[in-house]
């Protein structure tokens, strides 16, 4: 697309809002918008009630998980406190019967531990609990390996024992020399069953569970309400992976069980151990049973019973009488009669309303009837005034007839002649205006019809066999207008009648076409004789002289144009602005005063 086509594009119209029409609707919508403020104040504190209990849960939630971490770190406290102990005691780091028996009465002493192991540098296990352990070489595993690279205390991952296959954790510590240089490894093995004990009797609320797991995601340990499944509140394994990497954030998961709930997490022993709290999150239906039917449903609820109210009462108390008003109204536009509505029951606000209607009813009732009387005079008037118009110009053509009579030469009884045909042209005129219904118009169809039979009986046309065809819009022209144009009609068919065919000719015709175009009206007086000359040097009543003259000042008149062609005879051409019956007639340069359109001055 180019810029012209750009350019040339309408601009978009803008949908402007519309307040709805009727006043029930108009009052209603006022309502909804003063209660839009509270409903939403409404829905904004139900909204934080609802997170003030999530976070109230969330809250609980960690408080019971920093209580879980609390009694497990306990345990790792005692146990990090017994290999401080076991590593001071610089007798035991030789091994021996005595260091052997000396583990031993530790395990015995303490359930939660399976076995007390003393390692050399090399991993070889240098002393035991078991003595049957002596000798046994567990450089392979993990919690040594980091040992050795330089870390000074460690806990292990879960790890299945040989006895029982029981499941179990190892806490190891460092002892090196005042080099640095890794001397022993003293290392305990707590048995996780014993260890996860410690959780056994809490009070725990409702779908609340509480799981130990490792770094894999294993679940060690659980503890939960009794409602729960064993195990089905828990996540999966890759879930409880996920949350040993976000510590004390609280994270919605989908259980074993494929419920909801919330999660929250935090690491018992860095690295291996973690505890995690799982509870039900606040549940959506019955939030909305609860906080949405009281906080938010009950308030919309009352706006919509209040717009509904407004809707019905205002229809009730104001519209049905309004209706009432308005079908009055119409149907005294209608003319049905006088307006009287029945305002029973209608406030008196409205009742004020149909009285006034009533009275001023009344009194245009009253001034039409006047009107109507007033309009009858005046037509009546007019007409009789067009009547005696017609009769007396009937009575000027009857003496110029009797003074053409005695008239002594040839060009005065024509000149005289001439005369009568224009002026009982004009009161042809005022014939079909008292004839008409409306004195103001006159129908030009049937006036040119009649005006050309008059000029036919008056003139010559009939002895040379002259054929008149017509082609007349059946159209109203306003009396203003209507003398001008039959004086024009009437100079040109009566200069086709005496120039056009001035020898013999095979089939003298003569045609005349009015037509109408929007505003505009176009009249042609067409023959096909010989023409004329317009230099204007002819000072008889040709084309050249009066007649032709006449035809331009009338056309000025109208507020047209005169145009004269010759093709193949003579087109006398008229178009002038068509005004309507009430209008008032045009000026212009061309229009001449009353003394002229009569034909009484000088230049006429």
């Amino acid at each position: 697309m180019i810029a012209g086509d750009v350019a040339d594009e309408p601009p978009k119209r803008r949908r402007r809002w519309r307040q709805p029409a009727s006043l029930k609707g108009r009052m209603a919508l006022l309502l909804g918008l003063v209660l839009i403020p509270p409903l939403l104040y409404s829905l904004y504190q139900t909204g934080s009630a609802y997170l003030a209990d999530e976070q109230e849960q969330a809250r609980k939630a960690a408080s019971l998980l920093d209580v879980v971490v609390a009694y497990q770190r306990e345990v790792l406290d005692g146990t990090r406190g017994l290999l401080d102990t076991l590593a001071e005691d610089r007798s035991l780091q030789a091994g021996g019967p005595t260091c052997n028996k000396t583990l031993a009465d530790v395990t015995q002493q303490n359930p939660i531990y399976l076995s007390v192991v003393i390692l050399d540098a090399t991993g070889l296990i240098r002393c035991s609990s078991r003595n049957d352990s002596v000798g046994i070489s567990l450089a392979d595993r993990g919690y040594f390996k980091e040992l050795v690279q330089g870390e000074d205390m460690v806990v292990s991952e879960r790890i299945i024992g040989r006895v029982g296959q029981r499941e179990t954790i190892v806490m190891a510590e460092a002892v090196r020399d005042a080099t640095g240089v890794l001397e022993s490894v003293i290392a305990v093995g707590l048995d996780l069953a014993v260890f996860t004990r410690t959780m056994r009797g809490m009070d725990l609320p409702n779908g609340t569970a509480v799981h130990i797991f490792d770094a894999e995601g294993t679940i060690v340990g659980t503890e939960q309400d009794e409602s729960l499944e064993r195990l089905g509140s828990a996540p999966s394994r890759i879930d409880l992976h996920a949350l040993a990497g976000s510590p004390r954030e609280v994270v919605m998961l989908a259980g074993r069980d494929n419920a909801q709930r919330l999660f929250i997490s935090a690491p018992i022993a860095e690295g291996a151990l973690f505890a995690v709290v799982g509870f039900a999150a606040p549940p959506r239906w019955d939030w909305l049973d609860r906080k949405l039917l009281i906080g938010v449903l009950s308030p919309t609820v009352m706006l919509a019973l209040a717009v509904l109210a407004i809707w019905i009462a205002s229809d009730y108390l104001v519209n049905r009488h309004i209706r009432t008003l308005v079908a009055a109204t119409r149907a005294y536009g209608r003319g049905r009669g006088p307006l009287q509505p029945d305002t029973r029951g209608a406030p008196e606000e409205l009742k004020e309303l149909a009285g006034s209607f009533a009275e001023m009813a009344a009194r245009i009732e009253h001034r039409e009837r006047e009107l109507r009387s007033s309009l009858e005079q005046k037509d009546m008037m007019l007409r009789e005034i067009h009547h005696r118009v017609k009769n007396n110009l009937q009575i000027v053509t009857s003496l110029l007839r009797l003074r053409a009579r005695s008239a002594a030469s040839v060009e005065a009884r024509r000149v005289m002649d001439e005369a009568q045909v224009r002026i009982r042209a004009l009161a042809l005129v005022h014939r079909h205006l008292y004839e008409q219904p409306a004195a103001e118009s006159l129908q030009i169809d049937t006036f040119v019809e009649d005006l050309l039979d008059f000029l036919v009986e008056l003139g010559t046309g009939d002895d040379r066999g002259i054929a008149f065809q017509t082609n007349l819009a059946p159209v109203e022209i306003a009396s203003s207008q209507a003398i001008a144009l039959a004086l024009f009609v009437t100079e040109a068919v009566g200069n086709a009648q005496l120039h056009g065919f001035p020898g013999a000719h095979s089939a003298p015709e003569v045609r005349i076409d009015f037509a109408v175009d929007g505003d505009e009206a176009t009249l042609e007086v067409k023959d096909n004789g010989v023409g004329f000359a317009v230099d204007g040097t002819d000072e008889t009543d040709g084309p050249g002289g009066m007649g032709l003259r006449l035809m331009q000042m009338l056309a000025g008149q109208l507020g047209g144009q005169c145009v004269v062609e010759h093709q193949a005879g003579t087109t006398v051409g008229l178009t002038f602005p068509l005004l309507k019956s009430d209008a008032k007639e045009p000026s212009s340069e061309g229009t001449f005063d009353a003394a002229d359109r009569w034909g009484l001055t000088e230049n006429v």
